[in-house]
């Protein structure tokens, strides 16, 4: 289920790319999952989550990002529930791309 939010958001955000002007302001999200706890039989991990903090943080001062997601340790239906905002956030932006456009 995972993987279809990001081939399905993925391909959309081609189509999106393909007819947007130069002169519409591009908007940019990120969504940084960090999870030291990769489960069981696996090592615990020191940096996932504080490297998922690190990364929001340069996308918001560097990358033109507004406001970045970060989740960390998450259960995976909190990942799937930030992965469907984030896609009706896009969505609803292609909307009003395509509505602006004619």
């Amino acid at each position: 289920m995972l993987r279809h939010w990001v081939v399905l958001s993925g391909i959309g955000l081609l189509l999106c790319a393909q007819g947007i002007e130069a002169t519409q302001v591009v908007r940019r999200w990120v969504l940084a999952v960090g999870a030291n706890d990769g489960g069981a039989k696996r090592e615990t991990l020191q940096y996932a989550v504080s490297d998922a903090q690190n990364f929001v943080q340069v996308m918001e001062t560097m990358g033109g990002v507004d406001a970045g997601v970060l989740l960390s340790d998450p259960h995976i239906d909190h990942l799937e529930e930030a992965l469907r905002a984030l896609h009706c956030k896009f969505l609803m932006r292609l909307l009003r791309t395509l509505t602006a456009m004619g």
